[in-house]
């Protein structure tokens, strides 16, 4: 109550109890509305109020997508290949480096496999849920004073990880849509 902190709303369809899925359900849509917890907040309402009228879109949207992503089919070898990608290992890097982007791949691969995706195993949606799983509940490679609010943040505002995974599944899912597409004419 002092000015330096403000009121946030964030909306998503995931009852928080972690923020597993969260920068998933968050991504592409507004993701929050905020205003300093000082003054007269009734001039922010109209922003407020046009931010929650677009949860209903906002929740047909992330269906869609979600439906979309469980329907695209993922082989071990282009999970490999993405996660190569996004975690490269190299004899030009230092050790540690290596060591961190093989542990990193270990441990979406560990996720990709646990029993609560299982469902999913072979899709998108499984790869994208198990960096989401890893981002939130794996330890940090530093371990700061204040790295769960920073993580929390950076869930909200798109987590790097997730958002490149999502990318990459995404171009993939439009090269196959455009191979089948000529397969078919």
């Amino acid at each position: 109550h002092d000015g330096t902190g403000a009121v946030r709303v964030c909306m998503t369809p995931i009852r928080v109890v972690c923020n597993n899925t969260l920068n998933v359900a968050l991504r592409g849509a507004k993701r929050s509305w905020a205003t300093p917890h000082v003054g007269d907040v009734r001039e922010r309402i109209d922003a407020a109020r046009n931010t929650l009228f677009l949860a209903n879109k906002y929740m047909e949207n992330l269906d869609y997508y979600a439906n979309s992503m469980a329907n695209v089919e993922v082989t071990s070898y282009e999970f490999d290949n993405i996660l190569n990608e996004m975690f490269p290992t190299s004899e030009t890097q230092s050790d540690r480096k290596n060591e961190n982007a093989r542990r990193a791949k270990i441990e979406v691969r560990t996720a990709y496999c646990a029993e609560d995706l299982k469902q999913f195993k072979g899709t998108a949606w499984g790869i994208i849920n198990a960096m989401a799983d890893c981002v939130d509940h794996n330890a940090p490679r530093r371990k700061t004073e204040n790295y769960r609010e920073n993580n929390f943040e950076r869930i909200l505002d798109g987590h790097v990880f997730v958002d490149t995974i999502a990318l990459k599944l995404e171009k993939l899912a439009a090269e196959k849509a455009a191979r089948y597409s000529l397969a078919v004419h």
